[in-house]
């Protein structure tokens, strides 16, 4: 107790010796109370506080000061005079320095080094920084901890003093200048700000978008610029945010939001600029939250001065001086997955159908090839049907830990073949892996992969998602393969050639088995068994199928005793793109047998042996999910998990998940459309260097263009792995109510022509093009160059742009930019005029276009004509029948009187076309295994639109090349989805287009030869009223 405290809240408040406090708080309550006698001698003025002990990890232990900074942890005085301060730099305890990302690396601003400067120069007795050069940027890596050193030298004779600010990495023995100058001892008393803005005032909107797609990848916590004045060489800025601004002299984020100004009123260059030098800087008042800065640029520096909301001086900067920056060179440096933490959300959509693929018998390698093929099936199943979206649940398929095995190989493949599926189809599927060791209801597996996620893994009870990051620098771990033999299939290759000439050259390995199906007889065989023979290395050429085990085995046992085997590369590998709706599992086979039987015949044929390294060449696709590269996709995921495998094992392993070779060997071209720009064989070689010498299994060797991946994130494009790399502006309007809105703003006869260059922009992108004038407006796309492969990239463009839900044939349906862009007039605004206009009387036209020459039709009750329905409206009778006898319904088990009895029918009766099992496939050319596969919408519109046409008396031969529409009104799909949990064998193929809305009006067009527009229309309950007035509204405008 002590006179000066307030006793009840000493003792009840917890403190250091919180647990002697609680000891008397709960004794037993049935105690009761008692009154102690004074002390003895009150009048003896002894005081027995219990000391602070004084903790080993505590700075006071070690001899050092608390710091009172973010950024510092302690300091102390140095014998010389001199200060050093210290602290430790990390994401997570510096939360706000990962929104300054610069392209795509975390740095620290140069205003948070000023900041330092100005705590360090407080702490000597100083009151200004005379000078800061900034001397190499300070990056923060995403997955440790930066030590930082802040050095104030002894007074001079004058008071200055010198400062200097390094750091490194934990570990490390070097640390590297980031900074140095002086300090001053006096500084010039403070003044009251003049800052009246004057001038031209700039609209900051979109300025921090507009930054973004220049590298400055900058977050929250830095969009600090409210509002910009530009007046000749003055500028004028309100800056404001920094919650937690009190901790620091002038938070960072808000010095660097005031030279944000110069940017917003200035043309800026397209190279990235930061501050280099800092002179005459004095801190007048800390802990401000919002700024008023007046700006005055002279040459190549510009002097701040500034204030607080109520003009009061904050600081005064005597100048600034910027200069383009350059950044380490971390190119060599691959990447990889790393999977972060991430909350359950929730989310309304669509509805969710779960497909569990989890771990079965067999073989792993006949697991492999059935859950790929079972997973192709259910993909192209639901292509036709945007309502619902699918998760694929596996369990163990992906390791997400650290050095977590794949517990469930057989099923790795299909997170390839799927995320090649989310990349052509946004929003439809969904990937979820289970934690092996823990037991999830199945009912809860739809919430968790809830919100806008498209990978997720739960481990111990957290959620995960994955990012693609720069994996750690490279150690200095030697690479022992010249001891003996090193295996490279494909080694006859390019990537093979390539990388047998750099082992030998680098690594000076001298005994090389290059195996390939052509052994000695492939095209370029010998030529490179001279180069490398050359160099001094005893090269063996064979041919042999990896994929078959017998001849690895083989393979194998021929390698000599006096050079065993040392090591081995596999880079045989097998493409063939086709976009998901066109893949079968006829083409998936090859491309699964070059790389995932072959990869797993080498694991087991190895395992027993001492090898030195094992190297799987994958590829990005598999990671990225290119599109039109499903197969290829799904075997180098296999590759991935089988190194997550032998890792986890303590096997030799490593798989590089290639980008694009600057030769292109071996890599699809689907992996530039992500992002991934083409490397040179020697910046390829050199992230093989740098792979070598790292500890992970799995790593992802490419250059990224990170500009583009930018765009794609102000389009709303960018795949949700690459999200930790760039930034999504924050506010940037998308969708198509803001698009709406902008349309109805602009006169009618304008509309069209915003979105004619709307979609010339998008496709001139997608084709390579710089500009949309590359892209003619009645052009027809398939002359452009257009593919399936850029068709979906255009939809996928056009979807986030407008935030239309578009069919997967929208370029095949409407084949030119013109009639795509009134496709999306039409989904925008529906048949509703956008601008409001003044009735127009009019009478009707004796020539009116418009004319019914026939009819047909199919109606329960067994019409098949207008007149047969004509009769049965006449007379009054009912449709309504008894359930099919040709459909193989057990009627009797549906039927359950009770109508909440799921799965069931309470009534034996309904509105059927009995003969909706004749159709004639052969009469228009489609197989008959075609045919079951196709909604029976579609074979009935083929067999009702020739007849209609025959009613007429019209050969429907001379309407080929016509420009005769189609209008189909649909609105159910069951049938498709119906098709999925039991497609018979071969069907597969079929389903996708036998059941998608858009092809039942192509399909008419394609079969009869029509070159009019073919339209499907899904308006519920209206379809086919919307349908018959779209058509009729297409023959008024002569279309």
């Amino acid at each position: 107790l002590h006179h000066t405290l307030d006793q009840p809240h000493t003792i009840t408040t917890p403190n250091p010796h919180h647990a002697r406090t609680q000891l008397h708080l709960h004794e037993d309550p049935g105690t009761p109370a008692l009154q102690p006698p004074p002390p003895t001698y009150p009048f003896q003025h002894s005081s027995y506080w219990i000391r602070e002990a004084i903790r080993p990890g505590d700075p006071a232990g070690l001899g050092l000061v608390p710091e009172d900074h973010p950024l510092l942890g302690a300091g102390t005085a140095l014998a010389d005079g001199g200060h050093l301060l210290t602290g430790r730099l990390t994401l997570d305890t510096v939360p706000w320095l990962a929104d300054h990302r610069i392209t795509g690396t975390v740095l620290v601003p140069g205003s948070a080094l000023v900041d330092l400067a100005l705590h360090a120069a407080g702490r000597v007795g100083c009151a200004t920084i005379g000078e800061l050069t900034l001397r190499q940027p300070l990056i923060v890596p995403e997955d440790g901890p930066v030590d930082l050193r802040v050095t104030v030298g002894a007074p001079g004779d004058d008071g200055t003093r010198t400062i200097r600010i390094d750091a490194n990495r934990p570990g490390e023995d070097d640390w590297t200048g980031h900074a140095e100058g002086s300090l001053a001892p006096a500084a010039e008393p403070p003044s009251t700000t003049d800052w009246q803005p004057r001038g031209e005032r700039v609209d900051v909107t979109d300025f921090y978008a507009g930054l973004a797609e220049r590298g400055y990848d900058y977050g929250p916590a830095f969009h600090t610029l409210r509002a910009v004045w530009r007046d000749g060489d003055t500028t004028y800025a309100e800056v404001t945010g920094a919650d937690d601004a009190s901790p620091y002299g002038l938070h960072p984020a808000l010095l660097d939001g005031a030279l944000h100004a110069l940017a917003a009123a200035s043309d800026v260059a397209d190279d990235v600029r930061l501050p280099f030098s800092w002179t005459g800087v004095t801190l007048h008042a800390a802990g401000a939250r919002h700024l008023r800065v007046r700006l005055t640029t002279t040459g190549d520096s510009v002097a701040l001065a500034v204030a607080d909301e109520t003009g009061a001086p904050i600081a005064t900067v005597g100048a600034v001086t910027v200069r383009p920056m350059t950044l380490p060179r971390t190119a060599d440096t691959p990447f990889q997955l790393v999977w972060e933490p991430a909350p359950v959300e929730t989310a309304d959509g669509p509805a969710t159908v779960v497909v569990p693929f989890l771990p079965g018998d067999g073989d792993v390698v006949s697991r492999a090839h059935r859950a790929t093929a079972e997973a192709l099936a259910a993909l192209r199943g639901r292509l036709a049907d945007p309502s619902s979206r699918l998760v694929f649940v596996t369990r163990g398929a992906v390791a997400v830990t650290p050095g977590e095995p794949v517990r469930d190989l057989g099923n790795a493949p299909v997170w390839g073949l799927v995320r090649v599926a989310q990349s052509e189809h946004p929003g439809r599927f969904v990937l979820l892996d289970l934690d092996p060791d823990t037991d999830i209801p199945a009912e809860d597996w739809a919430r968790l992969a809830a919100g806008d996620e498209p990978q997720v893994a739960l481990r111990g009870g957290t959620r995960y998602v994955p990012r693609l990051r720069r994996a750690a620098a490279p150690g200095d771990a030697p690479v022992t393969w010249d001891a003996g033999t090193v295996l490279i299939t494909g080694g006859t290759g390019g990537l093979g050639g390539s990388v047998a000439e750099h082992l030998v050259a680098t690594y000076g390995v001298r005994h090389l088995v290059l195996a390939s199906r052509s052994g000695p007889a492939a095209p370029n065989a010998a030529a490179l068994r001279d180069r490398l023979t050359g160099l001094g290395a005893e090269v063996t050429v064979v041919a042999c199928d990896v994929s078959d085990r017998r001849q690895v085995d083989e393979l194998i046992a021929d390698v000599p005793a006096e050079a065993p085997l040392t090591a081995v590369v596999h880079t045989a590998g097998v493409l063939d793109d086709a976009t998901i709706g066109s893949l079968t599992p006829e083409r998936l086979t090859p491309v699964l047998r070059a790389k995932v039987d072959a990869a797993h015949h080498l694991h087991e044929a190895t395992r027993h042996l001492p090898l030195a390294g094992f190297v799987l060449f994958s590829s990005a696709a598999g990671v990225l999910g290119n599109a039109g590269q499903g197969g290829y996709a799904a075997a180098n995921a296999f590759l991935d998990a089988l190194a997550h495998v032998r890792h986890a094992d303590g096997l030799p392993a490593l798989s590089l998940a290639w980008g694009l070779w600057g030769n292109g060997a071996g890599m699809g071209r689907g992996v530039s459309r992500t992002g991934v720009v083409a490397m040179s064989s020697e910046d390829a070689l050199s992230q093989l260097d740098a792979a070598l010498r790292m500890p992970d299994p799995v790593l992802v060797p490419a250059r990224l263009d990170l500009a583009a991946l930018r765009r794609q994130a102000v389009e709303g494009t960018l795949p949700a792995v690459l999200r930790g790399l760039v930034r999504a502006p924050a506010g940037r309007p998308a969708g198509s109510v803001d698009l709406r809105r902008t349309l109805t703003a602009l006169p009618a006869a304008e509309q069209a022509g915003h979105l004619l260059r709307l979609v010339r922009d998008r496709a001139a992108a997608v084709l390579g093009h710089a500009t949309g004038e590359a892209v003619g407006a009645a052009s027809p796309f398939q002359q452009l160059g257009m593919d399936s492969l850029t068709a979906i990239e255009l939809r996928n463009q056009l979807h986030a742009a407008t935030g239309l839900t578009l069919p997967t044939t929208l370029v095949f349906d409407y084949p030119t930019a013109e009639a795509v862009a009134g496709y999306l007039r039409t989904q925008i605004f529906g048949e509703q005029n956008p601008i409001p206009q003044t009735p127009v009387s009019r009478t009707a036209d004796a020539d009116d276009p418009v004319v019914i020459v026939s009819m047909a039709c199919r109606y329960p009750g067994g019409v098949t004509s207008p007149e047969e329905l004509w009769q049965l409206v006449a007379g009054g009778a009912d449709g309504i029948g008894d359930f099919p006898a040709n459909r193989g319904w057990d009627v009797d088990d549906l039927y359950d009187p009770d109508p909440d009895a799921t799965g069931k029918s309470y009534t034996r009766r309904g509105g059927f076309l009995y003969d909706a099992d004749r159709f004639d496939a052969e009469f228009f050319g489609i197989s008959p295994r075609e045919a079951l596969a196709m909604d029976p919408q579609q074979r009935l519109l083929l067999e009702v639109a020739w007849e209609a046409i025959e009613r007429a008396g019209i050969d429907a031969g001379t309407l080929r090349s016509s420009s005769t529409g189609v209008f189909a009104g649909l609105m159910y799909g069951d049938y498709g989805g119906r098709l999925i949990s039991r497609t018979p064998a071969g069907f597969e193929g079929h389903i996708g287009i036998g059941n998608s809305y858009s092809v039942a009006s192509g399909r008419v067009a394609y079969t009869f030869g029509f070159e009019g527009p073919a339209i499907t229309v899904d308006t519920a309950c209206s379809s086919s009223l919307v349908a018959v007035h779209l058509a009729a509204q297409a023959i008024r405008n002569g279309e």
